[in-house]
């Protein structure tokens, strides 16, 4: 900016004229100014609101899932030895568990070897003495989960080499060079993903002894057996006897299934036919009718005869509690329970009451559960249909107890055979069909060998001592239920069970040593979820109601530098706090926004047919008198300890939740669907707006280039006008400027 001196001639305040002649283009940039910083403040507040909006759209939207929602709590009697997670699905109870075998990964910890070895020293430098050293070559194998690999090594091989051919087999494997050992561990727990390292000719046993890695495991000793134990053998007979044996056996133990499921048939319908024989065939469908609905506790019969799940005013009930009991006695589902009784004098007495016996409803519904789902399993199961079929007639010839022990019969028949193949199998594990003749030619070498390591006269000194733990599976005992397992956690019937430490080394029918676990539906922390959604939506929904009733900032535009400069920096805050407090006051979009967020809170959710609202469970809004300022939207739950509005209230929510969760589940996904769609509706994308914004972010922003545009456009106007007067004015000064120099010459002339 050029720097003017002005007013030297003519004595005028030439800066005070000119920003008065400019002041009306000085007022247009100003007020574009004021108004895009308060489009700016706008765009932080609706920036500000979108983040918590989205932050409900994102819990509402998981609240959809029946898994939000954390149903189960467990208490283990000792979580140092098991722990215990369950799943929606599991059943409510207790439960015994017992730890005999953890999970362990098998491990070598090879022995030390020669000072001064890295991973670049060669097999030929490695041993004792010279006549000890490695010379040749050779091969040793590493088999995991039955996938053998090959190694071959030979004088010039590195430690390094041998370290990756390792890993490249399917193992850890690595060199301390600090410690001089080599360590090679299975990459997974259990067993079956043991490894072992068995060397296949002289050279590689030597080169194993070498590198410290010669050691006797269950894993090695095994796979020498089973080698030697094929020597001479026709290895051809012993694939076919094997692949016999492995078909016998998945014959037989599909026989034995169908023969264990017409065993659980014939007991059920066994069960039935009792129960029926006792009764007419119209009560006897009856009984079945009701216990299907639940239990004999759980429904009604009227006078009618007809059952009626939710009695109305015209029930007769006595009739039906008549009813109910008449059945409940013919079919001998009744007993006698002592009660202690009172006079009026205070006298005490005990007499006997005929009572409903829950137990043999449960037992007969759960016959007919069996009878029902093993028929259904047998549809597709020409055998099973076949002893079914026999079943029944057995049933009803009353030799129901023979068909049972002739199927038990054969079950035990079929596991000794089952088990003779089971041996045939144990002897060849390491067979498998489809062998070639080079395959088979190159197994009877390694037997060969085998066979002398077995005897003694391929023996090599194991001069480095190495260590060797054994890969083991881990076992637990359920309820009394074996389970054997890789890994030390197991997934059962809904629950998952993680072992961290043995009970006892084998089996306790006493159950001393067990672990203890509870399972029940987890009330509080239903309830706290319902609590938490409810606490983020009215923080929410009373901000924006706020918002849109905030007091109205009439009269108030952002200050100039200029203003600010006069006004303290407290009075700067207060006049700026004004106006920003406003800013979304009676705003269009606000307004839409509560309203279908308030709209889907108020709608019904239907649960099993039947309408249920936030009002059902205790949970309102405390009316627009009621309410506290701007939170007249708000919902409160009755007997919220933590709520001074509804504390004294009953707590329908908790009741709700104890006695029916998966309702409440049920219609706090509904209610969360409703909302989640009301806001996503608002997030989509469109010409005015970017997605997950529900205001119009792009139309904001269009906005506010428009007022750049213009702002700048009225300072170059200002600068011109400005630089057009000061050209006017700085004329003048010349001239002025002659004036008087021709006027002291005249002065001069006349001295």
């Amino acid at each position: 900016m050029p720097i003017r001196i002005t007013g030297l001639n003519s004595g005028l305040d030439t800066e005070m004229i000119i920003s008065a002649l400019v002041s009306s283009y000085n007022y247009k940039t100003e007020k574009y100014k004021k108004a895009q910083t308060k489009l700016s403040w706008k765009q932080d507040a609706w920036k500000e609101l979108n983040t918590k909006i989205y932050s409900l759209y994102n819990s509402v939207g998981n609240l959809r899932f029946s898994g939000a929602y954390n149903l189960k709590s467990t208490t283990v009697s000792d979580s140092t030895k098991v722990s215990v997670s369950a799943g929606t699905n599991s059943i409510n109870g207790s439960y015994s568990v017992q730890v005999t075998s953890l999970a362990k990964s098998g491990y070598l910890t090879g022995g030390r070897l020669e000072t001064g070895t890295t991973e670049s020293t060669k097999l030929s430098e490695l041993g004792i003495s010279e006549t000890e050293k490695f010379m040749g070559s050779g091969s040793f194998s590493v088999t995991i989960g039955g996938k053998t690999t090959d190694i071959s090594v030979d004088d010039n091989t590195t430690v390094k080499e041998v370290v990756t051919k390792l890993q490249e087999a399917g193992v850890n494997a690595s060199y301390d060079a600090t410690n001089r050992r080599i360590f090679v561990s299975a990459k997974e727990t259990g067993k079956e993903n043991d490894f072992s390292l068995v060397a296949a000719d002289e050279g590689g046993a030597k080169a194993l002894a070498a590198l410290g890695l010669s050691v006797a495991s269950d894993a090695n000793t095994e796979q020498y057996k089973t080698l030697a134990a094929y020597d001479g053998l026709d290895i051809t007979a012993i694939v076919a006897q094997k692949d016999a044996a492995k078909t016998s056996n998945e014959s037989l133990k599909s026989q034995n299934a169908n023969y264990k499921s017409a065993v659980d048939y014939a007991n059920a319908a066994k069960g039935i036919a009792t129960i029926e024989a006792k009764g007419t065939a119209e009560e006897y469908a009856l009984l079945k009718d009701l216990v299907s609905k639940g239990s004999l506790e759980n429904v009604y019969v009227d006078k009618d005869g007809n059952i009626v799940e939710s009695p109305d005013d015209t029930t007769d009930l006595t009739a039906a509690s008549d009813r109910l009991d008449e059945l409940a006695a013919t079919f001998g589902f009744t007993k006698e329970v002592e009660k202690e009784e009172t006079d009026a004098d205070g006298n005490k007495t005990t007499v006997n009451e005929t009572v409903t016996d829950k137990d043999a409803i449960t037992a007969f519904k759960k016959n007919l559960d069996t009878v029902s789902g093993i028929a259904e399993q047998a549809k597709d199961n020409a055998d099973l249909q076949g002893l079914l079929a026999d079943v029944d007639t057995a049933v009803g010839a009353g030799t129901a107890d023979a068909k049972i022990s002739e199927y038990q019969a054969a079950v035990a028949a079929n596991d000794q055979t089952i088990a003779a193949n089971d041996k045939v199998l144990a002897e060849n594990p390491l067979v498998t069909a489809g062998m070639t003749t080079d395959q088979i030619a190159a197994f009877e070498e390694k037997v060969a060998y085998a066979v002398g390591v077995q005897n003694g006269t391929n023996a090599v000194s194991n001069y480095k001592t190495a260590n060797r733990v054994d890969g083991s599976d881990a076992v637990i005992y359920v309820n009394g239920a074996e389970y054997t397992g890789t890994t030390n956690t197991f997934s059962i019937n809904g629950m998952s069970f993680t072992a961290s430490g043995v009970t006892s080394e084998t089996y306790d029918a006493s159950e001393a040593t067990a672990v203890n676990v509870t399972v029940n539906t987890d009330v509080q922390g239903l309830y706290d979820k319902v609590k938490d959604f409810l606490t983020q939506y009215n923080a929410l929904i009373n901000e924006m109601t706020k918002l849109y009733n905030a007091e109205s900032s009439k009269g108030y535009e952002p200050l100039t530098d200029d203003e600010k400069e006069a006004m303290s920096e407290s009075e700067v805050e207060k006049w700026e706090a004004k106006i920003k407090d406003s800013l979304l006051r009676r705003d269009d979009t606000l307004s839409g926004i509560i309203s279908s967020m308030t709209n889907a809170m108020a709608k019904g959710v239907s649960v099993n047919g039947k309408n249920y609202y936030l009002s059902n469970f205790g949970i309102k809004t405390l009316g627009y008198f009621n309410a506290a300022k701007n939170e007249q939207n708000a919902f409160h739950i009755d007997g919220d300890e933590d709520d001074v509005n509804t504390a004294g209230n009953a707590d329908k929510l908790m009741a709700a939740i104890s006695e029916d969760p998966d309702t409440v589940v049920s219609f706090m996904q509904g209610l969360a669907k409703n909302l989640y769609e009301s806001v996503d509706s608002r997030m989509k994308s469109t010409s005015l707006s970017s997605i997950y914004t529900v205001y119009n972010d792009k139309e904001m922003a269009s906005e506010y280039s428009d007022y750049t545009s213009l702002i700048t456009k009225w300072q170059e106007r200002l600068e011109q006008q400005e630089e057009y007067y000061y050209q006017k004015f700085a004329a003048m000064e010349t001239a002025l400027s002659k004036l008087n120099s021709q006027t002291s010459s005249l002065t001069g002339l006349f001295g």
